[in-house]
């Protein structure tokens, strides 16, 4: 998910907190607001660029994402609500379909206390992942990824979530998930079987908060009998550091999957990631950003060895609450002698990004 798009979930409804965990604020447009039924939506439109010598990243990366965000009063105490969101690819011909659905889920909302929902949605390790999503381009790649169980935006899934406070302690929330089984024959790195999530997260009243999840799934047996990896279930667990302050932004995540992971043909039985990422919001508009990203993963045949290592430098500069310029820069730490990068086919090369986005 674009850390652009991701501060206009801020305003969003309060059934809609699975992805409040950006550092930055934006106001979406309101398309209707009746009887307290309102309707908004937010989006980015991003032109942006990729210089690098692999030709395979190389070129234009431009993009357009929209969510339409809803939410209506049943009772005095339930409320419904929905979201629908959508990227469209900008750098292809007029005739290729560029339409991507990333989102789409509804579901009812208790005294603004509890939500159960059900659709596609963000798999639960994206509630720690969340917290180290905010670089501009690159990021969020070494636990994370759409359509693989439960670890980013994948279907079949229902969330319940409990708001403003567990057991009467404030700033305590949970959430617990299940993913009913996708076939989705011909394709078993994105198939998965029945699982269950859960996480909880705990916030101060100064800006410092720490979150855990775990998630379990079976897998299928084309998964097991067509990939080289034939584990019966896949797990993953991760924690989250993060503190917000006025100006200073950091957070930590840090977890392991296994039999979880795709490694070009591959499934690893363990990876070991991290993510690290500080920013800095200075008063001129500009927001220096550092990150350090690395995954070590186990297959059959190679041993801890590096699928994901670079540093990330990164700045924004925001000319206003809906325009920024930015540049991202990724400094790749993979070795291009190392057996496992060569067998996988994994990029060396380091890449720039260049671009500006207009937010709503």
């Amino acid at each position: 998910m674009s850390a652009f798009i991701q501060k206009g979930r801020a305003v969003k409804p309060a059934a809609f907190l699975s992805l409040l965990l950006s550092p930055y604020e934006l106001y979406a447009a309101e398309l209707y607001h009746r009887e307290n039924t309102r309707m908004e939506l937010l989006g980015e439109i991003n032109g942006q660029r990729l210089f690098t010598s692999d030709r395979e990243e190389e070129g234009d990366d431009s993009f357009a994402r929209f969510a339409l965000i809803g939410e209506t009063p049943l009772t005095e105490s339930l409320a419904g609500y929905g979201e629908v969101e959508y990227k469209i690819h900008a750098y292809g011909a007029e005739d290729n379909d560029g339409l991507t659905t990333e989102l789409a889920f509804a579901g009812i909302t208790w005294d603004s206390r509890i939500s159960v929902d059900y659709g596609r949605n963000e798999g639960l390790l994206y509630d720690t992942a969340a917290g180290t999503d905010v670089l501009p381009v690159f990021g969020n790649d070494t636990y994370t990824e759409t359509d693989n169980f439960m670890a980013g935006r994948a279907g079949n899934l229902v969330t319940l979530r409990t708001l403003e406070g567990l057991w009467m302690v404030e700033g305590l929330d949970f959430a617990v998930q299940y993913q009913g089984k996708n076939t989705r024959p011909g394709d078993p790195q994105r198939q998965n079987g029945h699982g269950w999530g859960t996480s909880v997260n705990y916030a101060t009243d100064f800006g410092l908060s720490v979150g855990a999840v775990y998630v379990r799934s079976d897998r299928t047996d084309e998964q097991k009998n067509t990939l080289s990896n034939q584990a019966s279930r896949a797990d993953a667990w991760a924690t989250l550091l993060k503190y917000e302050g006025s100006s200073l932004y950091f957070a930590a995540t840090w977890g392991e999957t296994h039999n979880m992971t795709a490694i070009d043909e591959e499934v690893a039985s363990k990876t070991r990631n991290v993510e690290v990422v500080t920013q800095y919001q200075f008063d001129s508009g500009l927001r220096p950003s550092i990150a350090w990203l690395q995954s070590v993963a186990d297959t059959e045949e190679h041993k801890r060895f590096d699928r994901v290592k670079y540093l990330d430098l990164a700045l924004f500069y925001d000319l206003n609450d809906n325009f920024t310029l930015f540049a991202d820069y990724k400094v790749n730490m993979l070795r291009t002698g190392d057996d496992a990068v060569k067998e996988f086919g994994l990029s060396t090369d380091n890449i720039m990004a260049v671009g500006m986005a207009y937010t709503f």
